[in-house]
């Protein structure tokens, strides 16, 4: 299986740290297979930051592979409920269960 590896210096992971884009050339030829590290998932979703932080957004992850977005996403409205009504656990659960129900969806 061929695989592609790239290090990076300044971008969110120390150097020597690998990130791996690709895991087969046979899934990227098969199913488009490619996996966005986790440093441009934070980049990309900087973009809507508004909308990424926003309790009860939706995104679509049309090709959720490990879940990056999504996982991404749902940290950063766990992040506002507990900026905004970590004080009192009631108000705390209560939009951090709103958050996750309107969590993004797969495509699959």
């Amino acid at each position: 299986m061929a695989r592609r590896e790239w290090q990076n210096g300044g971008n969110g992971f120390p150097m020597g740290e690998k990130e791996i884009f690709v895991k087969s050339k046979e899934r990227v030829t098969e199913h488009g297979e490619v996996f966005t590290p986790p440093h441009i998932v934070d980049t990309m979703l900087d973009l809507v930051k508004g909308e990424s932080e926003r309790i009860d957004s939706r995104f679509l992850e049309s090709a959720c592979g490990e879940g990056n977005f999504l996982k991404q996403v749902l940290r950063r409205k766990l992040s506002t409920v507990q900026q905004k009504y970590g004080k009192n656990e009631f108000e705390r659960r209560h939009y951090a269960l709103l958050a996750f129900l309107s969590r993004s969806h797969s495509g699959r």
